[in-house]
């Protein structure tokens, strides 16, 4: 695994090639994004003055900058910039995660976006949406009766070609005792059909895909306090398995992932688990 430093500004960009670590700087309602010492997107709005906002997530796609952020009064904002343009999406409450494919951004929610009761919570009560940042529009994705078996999302992951595979807590199946079944939905990006399995028991944290497999980052019980990487096929039948031992996991204060990288974040380190290296 690489380990890159972290410093309070740093900001890790994921790409379907790899990631980078850029610096972002704050001055007063701009915000910088800086590939060593060159600023390549500059993001202007009233919104990143305030205390509250906070930058989350960036993935950059042909040369846009799709960035994550906490906005104020419990919006999330999402910005796309490029060296030429700028936009500005006000997406709710909730967000678990996002990928972006083709200019769009799918993002899945968890359910505190459904029952804050707070701030702009229209698209986050639809669980899995997609912005088309080419016309500037949020398109809920699941039918109701998809919808209406969700609890929670666990993670997403894309296979590198059409499928969007989306892992949740689903339907209570004895509303007595309060037993759950737990699913994961394939979503074609292209021809929009939807496909529901049941999914493997696990804590899941998130998920990637690289070489055929899917990979499962999972915690593993707080005795042993180390991490669980599961490698599954295609129908999340596991295979394998990768542990992350303690003197890493230990120190490890946030997980994050895209495409083919996990990443775990410590206070002052960047480690990097790029599937496509690891060994089966």
């Amino acid at each position: 695994m690489k380990k890159i430093r972290k410093d309070k500004n740093s900001l890790y960009i994921f790409k379907k090639s790899g990631g980078t670590v850029a610096e972002y700087v704050i001055v007063e309602d701009e915000l910088n994004i800086f590939f060593g010492k060159n600023m390549k997107y500059r993001i202007k709005d009233p919104s990143i003055r305030h205390e509250d906002f906070k930058v989350v997530k960036a993935i950059e796609e042909n040369g846009c900058l799709y960035i994550y952020c906490y906005g104020t009064n419990a919006d999330n904002l999402f910005f796309v910039a490029s060296p030429e343009k700028q936009s500005k999406f006000q997406i709710g409450e909730g967000v678990q995660d996002y990928l972006v494919e083709n200019g769009n951004i799918y993002i899945a929610f968890s359910e505190e976006g459904i029952f804050s009761g707070e701030g702009n919570t229209k698209f986050s009560e639809s669980i899995f949406v997609q912005i088309d940042t080419r016309r500037e529009t949020i398109l809920p994705l699941l039918p109701t009766d998809i919808q209406s078996t969700i609890i929670d999302v666990s993670g997403i992951c894309f296979d590198g070609e059409s499928t969007i595979r989306l892992f949740y807590y689903g339907e209570i199946v004895e509303e007595s005792d309060y037993s759950y079944e737990d699913f994961y939905l394939d979503y074609n990006i292209r021809t929009k059909q939807i496909t529901k399995n049941r999914q493997l028991d696990s804590n899941i944290l998130c998920v990637g895909f690289a070489n055929g497999s899917y990979y499962v980052l999972e915690n593993s019980s707080s005795k042993v306090k180390r991490g669980i990487v599961l490698v599954t096929n295609q129908h999340m039948e596991v295979k394998s398995k990768i542990f992350i031992y303690s003197n890493t996991w230990k120190k490890i204060t946030r997980v994050n992932h895209g495409y083919e990288e996990f990443i775990l974040e410590s206070k002052d380190c960047y480690t990097i688990l790029n599937l496509n290296e690891v060994k089966k």
